[in-house]
């Protein structure tokens, strides 16, 4: 903590040390910086959720410090900067990087995240930090709503007809935000504040349910689409659809919501059903833990929603990737130190690939 402010860096490198086993050691990014809110924000965003499960004073002052650097990095117009570095002992902002200039994406959606999370967890212990935060939410929202001036309205991409509204055509962006949106509104007393946040929910769900392979003969049938521009692309990292979908549904319901859940279940049944945590990608292609974190929180959400067994059980299922059932066998996250792994890649070897 530095300031105030939650500082972890983004990058390590296991560097071999002569005579001692080897040690991970930072690395600043190039042409980066050091630290940066989207990693800082999903640690406050974890912080939090720790401290709901079971409240603990040292994981709220570390959350407090989390959401000091996510302020720090917010512009007065409610756009985020994404990197920061130290500086002569000064943490400096940059504001010029092509990952770090400011405006509404990834990184701006785990600043809401725990911007949303932080003023639901402290409305109650901390009503003054609780309100500094819910100002700082409601200099972002301008720019949720623009995107929505295009609600209802499609284009054919690819032959396929798609929702002209989401933000930055992005439907993964999108469903970040709406993390953020969804937490900020869990914690809203009723009132105006609260029916504006609901009504940007309730629209970007009903583009995200609109974005999505409906085609019962389509191989991909189920598959939400990331990218309206490359509508045929497709991945696991920060595909938070299922998950939002099936959360909003459960704040808002009415039968919007029920057609979220239908659209949620439809990936979750029929395109995450047809494949196996050891096999969620083809021979040779890399697996990352933050896909596999998508998978296990879109079913653990639905779960939640529908009550369905089905749901939870695949949860543990996918959940394993992280404990050896993988293609590599190897165990990805270590519950004794709270420590993990990127992912596994594949290493060629002859005409085999191995991990």
């Amino acid at each position: 903590v530095k300031d105030g402010k939650l500082l972890i860096e983004i990058y390590a490198e296991n560097v071999p040390a002569k005579g001692s086993p080897a040690r991970f050691l930072p690395v600043t990014a190039l042409g980066e910086g050091s630290y940066c809110v989207d990693d800082i924000a999903r640690t406050t965003v974890a912080l939090l959720q720790e401290h709901g499960r079971r409240p603990r004073p040292k994981l709220l002052t570390r959350a407090r410090a989390g959401l000091a650097f996510v302020r720090m990095m917010q512009a007065p117009d409610g756009e985020f900067y994404n990197f920061a570095s130290l500086k002569r002992g000064k943490l400096r902002v940059n504001k010029t990087g092509a990952t770090s200039k400011k405006g509404i994406d990834f990184w701006a959606g785990r600043a809401l995240w725990a911007m949303g999370e932080g003023f639901t967890a402290l409305k109650e212990a901390d009503p003054k930090g609780a309100r500094t935060l819910a100002r700082a939410f409601e200099r972002s929202l301008p720019h949720l709503e623009s995107p929505l001036a295009a609600y209802g309205r499609f284009r054919v991409v690819g032959g396929k007809k798609l929702p002209a509204w989401l933000l930055n055509d992005a439907a993964d962006q999108t469903a970040v935000v709406l993390k953020g949106l969804l937490a900020f509104h869990r914690g809203l007393p009723a009132g105006a504040l609260r029916r504006r946040v609901a009504g940007i929910i309730a629209r970007y769900a009903d583009g995200l349910a609109a974005a999505q392979v409906t085609d019962r003969k389509a191989k991909d049938y189920g598959r939400f689409i990331h990218s309206i521009s490359t509508p045929d692309s497709a991945h696991l990292w920060g595909s938070r659809q299922v998950e939002v979908l099936a959360e909003a549904a459960k704040a808002l319901g009415g039968e919007r919501g029920r057609l979220w859940t239908r659209a949620a279940r439809r990936c979750a049944d029929r395109y995450w059903g047809r494949s196996t945590p050891a096999k969620i990608t083809g021979t040779g292609e890399e697996q990352i833990a933050y896909g596999v974190e998508t998978v296990v929180s879109g079913y653990a959400r639905l779960y939640e929603a529908t009550k369905d067994r089905r749901y939870l059980d695949q949860t543990y299922r996918w959940a394993s990737w992280l404990f050896g059932n993988n293609k590599a066998r190897a165990v990805v996250y270590d519950p004794i130190s709270g420590r993990g792994y990127d992912g596994i890649r594949p290493i060629a070897d002859g005409k085999r690939v191995r991990y």
